[in-house]
């Protein structure tokens, strides 16, 4: 019961995710975090508050680097979960994740390109930002982003770290970790896509409540 009156109660205020990710990304890799199902605008079932209509991720995350000696960057990706297998290529039966000397002309590696994530295809609902360190520091405040979801589909984030200034050195690495929260907005409010059907019963729970 008091499992079920805590669900209720963050139903009733947002879907907000709290992070706090202190396993740490090494250097050329690549990891998934929160998947949650959204709406896109057009197929939304409702448009009423607090959504009104829109679908988006917003981030408040603190990023951090142990070592913070040159600039260097990193990427969000925000991406439907049925396209994750999309993202890096196979090559000579290993799978390669990042753009570098090596696949220079290949795969959309250009000069452009080197040392971001290899995404071969065209993917619909793909978010992509760069994060960007300045020689010296080593916090950065992703703050009040906003990924709009275009996509009906469950939609995760994820972080990659293909900058070789990452790598310094054979035993000198970079290790990305951060805290902070999400808040996924369907375009009728927080409640996620695949439970949409129970919002007339926690509606009633929250008139109550």
């Amino acid at each position: 019961l008091l499992l079920l009156l805590l669900l209720i109660i963050s139903l009733c205020s947002s879907l907000i995710v709290k992070h706090d990710f202190d396993a740490g990304m090494k250097p050329f890799s690549y990891q998934t975090f929160s998947g949650v199902a959204m709406y896109s605008e057009k197929d939304a079932p409702s448009k009423s508050s607090p959504g009104n209509g829109h679908s988006y991720i917003e981030f408040d995350l603190t990023l951090r680097r142990n070592i913070a000696d040159r600039d260097a960057f990193i990427e969000l990706i925000v991406i439907p979960d049925i396209n994750i297998n999309d993202i890096g290529i196979k090559k000579n039966g290993n799978l390669h994740l990042c753009c570098n000397i090596d696949l220079f002309g290949q795969y959309g590696c250009s000069e452009d390109t080197i040392g971001q994530l290899i995404i071969p295809k065209k993917i619909r609902g793909l978010t992509r930002k760069t994060i960007n360190f300045e020689n010296g520091e080593s916090e950065y405040h992703l703050k009040d982003f906003k990924a709009a979801v275009s996509v009906t589909a469950i939609h995760v984030f994820a972080l990659s770290s293909c900058d070789s200034n990452l790598q310094l050195s054979d035993d000198r690495e970079v290790i990305i970790t951060f805290d902070g929260t999400t808040k996924w907005m369907n375009p009728y409010g927080h409640l996620p896509g695949d439970v949409y059907g129970y919002l007339p019963f926690y509606g009633w729970m929250c008139i109550i409540y």
